[in-house]
């Protein structure tokens, strides 16, 4: 029986995450949750919801938006789950749902087995964002989200005296690529991104929002694994996620949605947002689990 592993970054949300959690529990997948700190005493809640898949924890470090965390969060889930080598590696958030039952996706998967399932970017637009990997950005682990305050400044100041020194990281012979951070590969690829990480280091860190980068430019600059994704179409079915950036950042879905989310061809979904709208959870839930609903009183 070939398995997947479903890599979980959560760090809030709690009943959602069970839900997620209890839709992916399937004998057929293992599953690997990196739990920011102020969630770690939830573990055992969470270790009660899964009753067929084994549900490990990968030790706590702490995540920064935008910062080289983010990359160093999910280069340590895939070191983890790769001990135990999977069909499938699938990187979700914990704000994320599956649009499809286990059974659809493991036959989804079966029948395009060996594509990697990664979402690229318009090169244009990739060349556009190139700032945010072309010079240092050395307080960003501090700055987080904010735009503002003395660090911020400083930030500012640090990259303005770069881009006059000409200070540049870009390699000349590296073409970048960017996208989804969410991906569903494989362990050939999972292997390959791991033997890669001392170049994913010096090419990403201290830079801005690089977890959208590093695998895809890896992927892009080989041939043999850039001839296996499954589409380099402008399109997120290419990591088989719904999501919608052109109305929100991104979209958080509401009960009005969930026509389009259960007809999507999607496998997934992101993002749902339990204050926002918890019908809307409620609903997927039921919609996907009904068969597991039924036989097993989840």
């Amino acid at each position: 029986m070939e398995k997947h592993a479903y890599l979980i970054i959560a760090h809030h949300q709690l009943e959602l995450l069970k839900k997620l959690l209890a839709l992916l529990d399937d004998r057929r997948n293992d599953i690997y949750i990196h739990l920011g700190k102020n969630m770690w005493d939830d573990k055992d809640i969470l270790q009660d919801t899964v009753k067929e898949s084994a549900l490990y924890f990968v030790s706590p470090m702490q995540v920064n938006w935008g910062g080289y965390s983010q990359i160093e969060c999910e280069l340590r889930l895939f070191s983890e789950a790769s001990k135990r080598k999977y069909s499938y590696y699938h990187l979700l958030s914990g704000v994320d749902l599956p649009l499809k039952t286990q059974d659809e996706i493991h036959d989804f998967f079966q029948k395009h087995n060996g594509k990697e399932f990664i979402y690229f970017c318009p090169q244009s637009f990739c060349r556009k964002s190139l700032f945010k990997c072309a010079q240092y950005h050395f307080l960003q682990e501090k700055i987080g989200r904010r735009q503002k305050g003395i660090l911020y400044l400083i930030e500012k100041v640090l990259l303005t005296v770069q881009k006059k020194l000409r200070i540049s990281r870009l390699k000349e012979n590296i073409e970048y690529a960017m996208g989804a951070n969410w991906v569903s590969i494989t362990h050939e690829l999972v292997c390959y991104i791991l033997d890669k990480q001392k170049d994913i280091y010096e090419m990403f860190h201290a830079t801005l929002c690089c977890d959208e980068f590093f695998i895809q430019t890896l992927v892009w600059n080989s041939p043999y694994f850039k001839a296996r994704v499954f589409s380099l179409e402008d399109d997120y079915f290419a990591c088989l996620r719904l999501i919608d950036w052109s109305r929100g950042k991104p979209y958080i879905w509401r009960k009005s949605d969930y026509e389009q989310l259960i007809r999507a061809p999607h496998l997934f979904a992101r993002k749902f947002d339990e204050e926002t709208d918890s019908e809307i959870i409620d609903c997927i839930y039921d919609f996907v689990g009904k068969d597991k609903i039924k036989g097993d009183g989840i």
